[in-house]
């Protein structure tokens, strides 16, 4: 409870510019390395999971999306053991009983 109470405490801060670069070019890394785990990743950004076509005047497809804007916070605490920044879904459970 104590953990809770000082997180809530604490103004909630924004990445900076660089470290929002350095989180592009993690996922653009991922692109390369593991296309599948990178859609993954970027369907949890993307407002309704989405990048949505259209066609302009020019016959040209432009991408639209929307950003959550979760992604611009900073982890306010230490993750869990088995979390791996980039792998949001590497955790290890025995799934036995709590």
């Amino acid at each position: 409870m104590a953990e809770l109470e000082r997180l809530a405490a604490q103004p909630v801060r924004l990445l900076s510019p660089a470290e929002v670069r350095e989180r592009l070019q993690q996922i653009e890394a991922l692109v390369v390395s593991s296309p599948i785990e990178a859609r993954e990743h970027l369907r949890r950004i993307f407002a309704s999971g989405k990048i949505r076509l259209r066609l302009n005047a020019d016959g040209v497809f432009v991408a639209l999306a929307e950003i959550l804007g979760e992604i611009l916070l900073v982890e306010t605490r230490t993750p869990a053991a088995g979390f791996s920044p980039g792998r949001e879904f590497t955790y290890g459970s025995s799934g036995g009983r709590i």
